[in-house]
């Protein structure tokens, strides 16, 4: 899965299936016994809910706030007949929570409105940088080391985004001084550049944005 498409694996991440299913006449219910529209009871008797009543095809479970809802976040889709469902991605995620690495607060989400090649990149801040006593501030997309990836542009005026930082000595450094730290490496950007002249940062073959301490992850 990663080996083949280039894609370095991200660590500790979950999966899930992206499926296209045909509901047909599908049965709705909160409480998995009744149906909501007409009251008539889902799963026909001695069956272990394995099969619903009524020549339905599928069902849909509700969520509610009542103590009989069997559902209480996402509604929730049951296939009981393997043809009529069809799985159309395998997706790879992680599931984070950004926390300032000083107090231990959820940080706080902003837009770059100012002109240049971080414009319309969201910046994560500490939401009491003045009373914090190692005030976190990242810029997204962050790079494996999860420090703010840098911006580098193509011949044709392209960005993308890349990691901004190289380790020598002990110390983290911009490039081109030596070797970068994470081979990561982001085209989600369209290919277009945010703002600014890329002429400059173009023939210099630097990366334009300002390193930041990574937040520890929970």
């Amino acid at each position: 899965l990663y080996s083949s498409g280039g894609v370095r694996h991200p660590g500790d991440c979950y999966y899930a299936l992206v499926c296209r299913a045909a509901l047909g006449d599908a049965a709705v219910t909160k409480d998995a016994k009744t149906d909501v529209h007409t009251e008539d009871r889902v799963f026909l008797r001695g069956t272990q809910h394995r099969e619903l009543a009524g020549e339905k095809h599928s069902l849909v479970a509700l969520p509610g706030p009542e103590a009989s809802a069997r559902v209480k976040r996402f509604k929730e889709v049951v296939i009981f007949d393997a043809d009529a469902l069809n799985i159309e991605y395998l997706v790879c995620y992680t599931r984070r929570r950004r926390l300032c690495s000083g107090c231990r607060k959820p940080m706080e989400e902003r837009t770059v409105g100012k002109d240049g090649f971080n414009k319309s990149r969201t910046i994560l801040f500490c939401p009491d940088k003045d009373q914090c006593r190692d005030p976190t501030t990242l810029m997204l997309p962050a790079c494996y080391c999860g420090r703010s990836a840098g911006v580098l542009t193509k011949k044709d005026g392209s960005v993308y985004f890349v990691c901004n930082h190289v380790a020598k000595n002990g110390a983290w450094h911009k490039p081109p001084f030596g070797v970068r730290a994470c081979d990561f490496k982001d085209w989600n950007n369209g290919g277009k550049h945010t703002g600014g002249d890329p002429a400059p940062y173009r023939r210099a073959g630097a990366s334009y944005s300002t390193p930041s301490k990574a937040p520890r992850h929970h």
